[in-house]
């Protein structure tokens, strides 16, 4: 169930990346499921419905110029350049938030190349949360699960 929702969300995040441009608009999606209140398909629903919402604002903001490489070991599967898919974004602020997706089942080391060192570097995580995290100079590395999403913020 829990891999089923991820790649709804991936699918949702999928098309956003697709967008050459796109306009801060409101819109709403609904869906009708014949699942009972409360049980577990609707609070994954509930649940997805949230993280999308998080990553709204990073979504809409203008897709950043700065050059970064994502580079990965791990098992890919046929018919895939590559298990990962990122989007860097920036905002009127100048934060940029890098937004990474394994779009396998099977986890992932990364390593992601900056131009230069950021600062005030924090890992996001689902709910929010944000966790300062230290690069090695420009450097940056971590591992994602198989079907995981990663969110970066840096200066």
């Amino acid at each position: 169930m829990r891999s089923y929702l991820r790649s709804l969300t991936l699918a949702f995040f999928g098309l956003a990346l697709s967008a050459a441009t796109v306009q801060a608009a409101e819109f709403e999606i609904k869906l009708s499921v014949l699942a009972p209140e409360g049980s577990t398909w609707v609070k994954e629903m509930e649940a997805m419905n949230q993280e999308l919402q998080s990553l709204q604002n990073a979504i809409l903001s203008p897709t950043s110029t700065l050059d970064y490489q994502v580079g990965y070991s791990g098992t890919s599967v046929a018919g895939t350049d590559t298990p990962l898919r990122s989007m860097l974004k920036k905002d009127a602020n100048g934060v940029y938030t890098l937004l990474l997706v394994n779009i396998v089942n099977l986890p992932q080391q990364l390593k992601i190349s900056l131009p230069g060192r950021p600062i005030e570097l924090f890992a996001i995580d689902a709910q929010g949360a944000r966790y300062p995290i230290g690069p090695y100079g420009s450097t940056l590395t971590d591992s994602i699960e198989g079907f995981g999403v990663r969110k970066y913020e840096f200066k």
